[in-house]
């Protein structure tokens, strides 16, 4: 029996014609007084301190969200405070060897770097750079985790900064399809998603949601290669189903005043 599909895919739009109108002043409004404010705070201890715990955050939760190891909310809190060191993590307290999962968090705080030279504008947002993340992100996960034709637990090689090969469409728990890009479409669409991020750059589109571009966007194409395709998967918070695509929708998210 053919499963409902709840989202149909379609190709990436871009910003409707008379965007303008959707500007927020008061977000306006806020980047200006945050600005003033991150002037004032930039070489502060306080600040550097607060940021080290944050990336720390970040990166320990990527894998969380995606599944990739588990950790007990006790032992999170002490790695954010005294930093990522594999003796800091009990056996008990992950589901994977503690020295995999300190390596694995910290390729994802190293890939905070990254993205916030990005950010910081030393290097251009491309396609590329999305590959390299995705490699940095999972070079030390060999395989991933899905479901085959039967339903059955399956752990298949990962692909470390490639496209998708294979299509990856989650089954909500209500048996409905969330139809993600086809892969013969991934790398067009990859390009076109690129090309309009460097326009509104150009053009100074600074009055739409930075989280809008940076999550639904890319969670519309789903790129790079991060799971084989499940026959059952439960969809829950962020739908861009990658660590790279979220920690780029994060960083969007968090970085308003800069976009």
């Amino acid at each position: 029996m053919n499963q409902p599909i709840l989202h149909k895919w379609h190709p990436v739009e871009d910003l409707p014609a008379g965007y303008e109108a959707m500007a927020s002043t008061e977000l306006r409004s806020l980047s200006e007084v945050w600005l003033e404010q991150r002037e004032s705070l930039q070489d502060s201890a306080a600040l550097r301190r607060f940021n080290e715990r944050l990336q720390r955050e970040w990166a320990i939760e990527t894998g969380i969200l995606e599944r990739i190891y588990s950790l007990d909310r006790g032992i999170t809190a002490l790695l954010i405070e005294r930093g990522i060191d594999s003796s800091l993590i009990p056996d008990e307290a992950t589901n994977k060897d503690p020295n995999l999962v300190a390596g694995i968090i910290q390729d994802q705080e190293s890939a905070i770097d990254w993205v916030f030279e990005v950010v910081r504008g030393e290097r251009p947002l491309s396609t590329g750079f999305v590959k390299e993340l995705h490699s940095l992100m999972t070079r030390r996960q060999a395989t991933t985790s899905g479901k085959d034709q039967f339903g059955k637990d399956v752990e298949i090689p990962l692909l470390h900064g490639e496209w998708q090969q294979l299509p990856n469409n989650p089954t909500r728990v209500n048996g409905s399809i969330h139809e993600y890009c086809p892969p013969e479409q991934v790398a067009s669409e990859m390009d076109r998603l690129i090309a309009m991020h460097h326009e509104h750059e150009s053009k100074m589109v600074r009055s739409y949601s930075p989280r809008v571009e940076g999550c639904c966007r890319w969670s519309a194409v789903t790129p790079v290669a991060a799971r084989p395709p499940p026959t059952r998967a439960t969809v829950i918070g962020n739908p861009c189903g990658d660590a790279a695509v979220s920690q780029l929708g994060r960083w969007q998210a968090a970085t308003t005043a800069q976009w």
